[in-house]
């Protein structure tokens, strides 16, 4: 059995509300939880729980990544398996949005991860298996755009690890994802793109996270107004450290 320890630092989390607090509003989106064997509205929060007090998501997904290197017959990409975890909060403070401290976000992309295996992000050779090692812990916020609501990562780093060659490179940029129920959507590029500065090279990711909570049926974001029996601890920041194993 794996076991994931998992310590997140309050300054950070407070440094990245204060970023967005000149844009929060009153209908800021947030996390909302639904519990086993509650019926929830068509519309509005009934039947959920507010993220008042933090809660561990475990993700596990497929994702596409495609790299932007030098164009060969087949296509740049490898289809990889992800594996993330992460704890979500909303804030004492209704006007902000809901945000996310990410400790856990590796990808593998080898024989047998799926159908394809043909990106090569430098220094990887073509057709190398090659895994995405997240450099965390990072800071998360949601925000609406139209009718959307999106899980904003401003800032990450993954350290590309080749299989064969035994080299590597980081990657950094920002990533925005979609919220959907029990599931956060990379979008390809326009989620993104991560660069090597060293060669200027870039990759990004497409396909689903499905993130599920430890202690509730699943989870969701929305703007819509509601009422949640769920204290929120003040006397303390909004994360604290805690422990995940699974087998």
């Amino acid at each position: 059995m794996s076991v994931l320890r998992i310590s997140v630092v309050a300054g950070c989390v407070a440094a990245l509300l204060a970023v967005n607090a000149a844009g929060a509003s009153a209908n800021a989106p947030r996390w909302w939880l639904k519990e086993t064997g509650s019926l929830v509205e068509y519309s509005g929060t009934g039947g959920l729980v507010e993220a008042t007090t933090p809660e561990t998501l475990l993700g596990e997904g497929e994702l596409a990544v495609t790299s932007k290197s030098v164009p060969k017959a087949e296509k740049p990409i490898s289809n990889c398996l992800a594996r993330t975890a992460q704890r979500i909060v909303d804030p004492a403070e209704v006007a902000l949005p809901g945000m996310s401290e990410v400790e856990q976000f590796e990808i593998a992309c080898e024989k047998g991860t799926g159908s394809l295996n043909a990106a090569f992000p430098p220094p990887c050779s073509a057709g190398e298996a090659f895994e995405m090692i997240g450099s965390v812990p990072w800071s998360a916020v949601l925000e609406e755009a139209g009718s959307k609501i999106y899980y904003e990562l401003p800032e990450v780093t993954f350290t590309v690890n080749c299989l064969k060659s035994q080299s590597s490179a980081k990657y950094s940029g920002s990533l925005r994802a979609e919220v959907k129920l029990g599931r956060l959507r990379f979008l390809g590029a326009s989620s993104g793109e991560l660069m090597d500065p060293e060669n200027s090279q870039t990759l990004n990711l497409k396909g689903y996270d499905y993130i599920q909570p430890l202690n509730y049926k699943n989870v969701r974001a929305s703007t819509e107004s509601g009422t949640s029996s769920a204290a929120f601890a003040t006397n303390r920041g909004p994360f604290e450290s805690f422990e995940v194993s699974w087998r």
